[in-house]
């Protein structure tokens, strides 16, 4: 088969670095053809899982329902321009997300189905983008690896179900990764590549920040720097052509609500942007968490194929001059991880800010089925002590699921802080006493049951030497926990969400009732998708909000406390959304003995009283 003109591009520079940098000269080789069923197979999983679980689970507060909630209200209200929340203005972040979730619910109804989907196929994008750029580093094999990492990864599934920016921002930074990739091993299309680069730099910005512009920019500007060699064709990423796509997507919109909202910018940019990065935002209403917690947790974002990073790490060091092209396009798999890593050591991190290098650990983590291997007895070693891991965690999820059902706590009512504490994901799983989890043990046997048989399947192959049947083996192992994660999700979900408590009011309030809420807007969220009606925040300061601290709109909507005993004893019905461990304290303010509240409705920990 005769080269491509890509092809021929690609072996000219990976001929021009091995001058250079004086590796041996590679053998030549036919240039394959693409095979569609590799990533055929990835996306269809990806469609599976993400697709297949969207209906199950109730929307949770906080990101989930902000977002969800935002494009409820574009829809109702048809202005698509400006985002709200509760129909208040929205300005924290760009309006991507919104406006790719909003048509969904157009069609298919306001369900959570439809919040869901554009996310759903945003993780299937993803999954293709991963599964190309591995094609370009090794072939359909290391495509297909990463794609299976990114496909069913306990992190991903989790972040990746969820309403929230960050699946489209990690999306489509991979998508100007991507388009550098192939620019600089394409010298024939390389300029029309670079701009698709920025046009995908642009949509990662309006999907949450400038982040999106600078993490592949500031990757490819590294790369320039160290690699002396490259920098002739990386530097027509660098073009006043790039800008103007970029200015063309991100633009309008920040002019449109500087214009609209005077002061808009400096809130943006210096407070949201800036501010979460320098732990100085107002308000402060998410709490960051230890790097040392955030590295941890990423062992168990990336389980099961963590238990492969000891064995790639082997390879990885072997063969940092023993590549048989050019070494760069392997570079920008760490200039990736590198700046994303940079990003986070001096962020305010939350669990999930890490997700824009996930891509490039999983190509990273995939060169260990293509690449040669010498000492192989090492490598495979210990790929089996990490399956073996894999078994025994396994084991003891069926362990737990025992003691749980029969041992821990039997006698006792189960125990959970209140839900405003439960704000990232170790406060969440410790907030909960060990017999709260009863309610799961269905899905315990199921998963850990499914962990303990793919492992003991994977094992097996790998003692075998079938390795690539092996990585099989667990991806499928998995499909089963992360169905039981969507349905534990939807299990847990009344101690995360107040659709309960929306639904009672939906369907028992007259038109003139109002509904109160304690907790800050953040906390309540689900309320802005499954209350049909605006909601008051009791003693929440009106300030927190910008269009309320800088434009005086929507300050009606902010309840102080003293006006609550008013409101209590009037002949207007008033409903209460609070926190069961202060139901004394409220019953104190409106003048009730604490034992006359009682809740109409509850979710979780959390009561809906009323006067009436």
């Amino acid at each position: 088969m005769e080269d491509t003109v890509e092809e021929r591009s690609r072996q000219t520079a990976s001929q021009d670095w091995r001058e250079a940098e004086g590796f041996p000269a590679p053998m030549p080789a036919a240039v394959p053809r693409r095979r569609w069923w590799p990533l055929a197979a990835v996306v269809g999983l990806t469609a599976l899982l993400y697709v297949g679980s969207a209906p199950i689970s109730d929307l949770y507060d906080e990101l989930d329902t902000q977002y969800s909630g935002a494009a409820r209200e574009m829809v109702r209200s048809g202005d698509w321009l400006v985002p709200t929340n509760n129909y208040l203005p929205r300005l924290q972040k760009p309006p991507l997300v919104y406006w790719l979730t909003a048509p969904s619910l157009l069609v298919f109804g306001e369900n959570e189905f439809a919040c869901r989907l554009p996310t759903a196929l945003i993780m299937c994008l993803l999954t293709a983008l991963v599964y190309l750029i591995g094609e370009r580093l090794g072939g359909p094999k290391r495509g297909l690896m990463a794609g299976l990492a990114v496909a069913a990864s306990v992190g991903w599934f989790i972040f990746g179900k969820m309403v929230m920016p960050e699946a489209y921002l990690t999306c489509f930074v991979t998508g100007a990764f991507y388009c550098i990739l192939c620019g600089y091993e394409d010298e024939s299309r390389r300029r029309r590549w670079y701009l698709g680069a920025w046009a995908f730099a642009g949509l990662a910005a309006m999907s949450k920040g400038l982040h999106g512009l600078a993490y592949p920019l500031v990757a490819a500007a590294a790369l320039a720097v160290l690699n002396p060699h490259a920098r002739a064709a990386l530097r027509p990423l660098f073009s006043w052509r790039g800008v103007l796509v970029f200015l063309a997507i991100w633009a309008p919109w920040y002019a449109a609500m500087e214009i609209k909202f005077p002061g808009f910018f400096d809130y943006h940019f210096i407070n949201e942007q800036i501010g979460h990065v320098t732990g100085t935002h107002y308000p402060q209403d998410d709490t960051p968490i230890g790097f040392n917690q955030f590295i941890l947790q990423h062992g168990i974002w990336f389980f099961p194929w963590t238990l492969y990073f000891p064995a790639a790490l082997v390879i990885w060091f072997r063969h940092l001059k023993d590549r048989a092209e050019d070494p760069l396009p392997e570079r920008l798999l760490l200039a990736w991880i590198g700046v994303v890593g940079v990003a986070m050591i001096i962020s305010t991190r939350q669990d999930y800010y890490g997700m824009c290098g996930w891509p490039a650990f999983a190509l990273w983590l995939s060169q260990l089925w293509t690449a040669p291997r010498p000492g192989r007895r090492v490598v495979r070693n210990l790929i089996r002590g990490g399956l073996i891991v894999f078994l025994l965690i396994g084991m003891a999820g069926l362990v737990a699921a025992a003691l749980e059902e029969h041992w821990l706590n039997g006698g006792a009512p189960p125990s959970v802080i209140p839900a405003a504490s439960r704000d990232n994901f170790i406060n969440a799983i410790e907030g909960f006493s060990a017999n709260s989890w009863r309610h799961l043990l269905p899905v315990m046997w199921a998963a850990f049951g499914s962990l303990t048989v793919g492992a003991a399947a994977a094992l097996w192959l790998a003692w075998r030497g079938r390795e690539t049947a092996t990585a099989f083996a667990l991806t499928a192992a998995m499909i089963v926990p992360l169905f039981g994660a969507a349905k534990g999700m939807s299990v847990m979900a009344p101690y995360f969400s107040l659709a309960d408590v929306a639904r009672y009011v939906n369907k028992n309030a007259g038109p003139a009732d109002k509904v109160l809420c304690e907790n800050e807007a953040h906390a309540a969220s689900s309320l802005f998708f499954y209350l049909d009606r605006r909601v008051h925040w009791l003693d929440v300061p009106s300030q927190i909000e910008f269009a309320c601290r800088e434009h005086h709109i929507g300050e009606d909507m902010f309840v102080p406390e003293d006006a609550l005993p008013p409101m209590w004893n009037s002949a207007e019905r008033v409903f209460i959304i609070i926190e069961e461990s202060r139901v004394p304290y409220w019953a104190e303010k409106v003048g009730v003995p604490a034992g006359s509240l009682k809740p109409l409705a509850t979710s979780g920990t959390r009561w809906l009283i009323s006067n009436r």
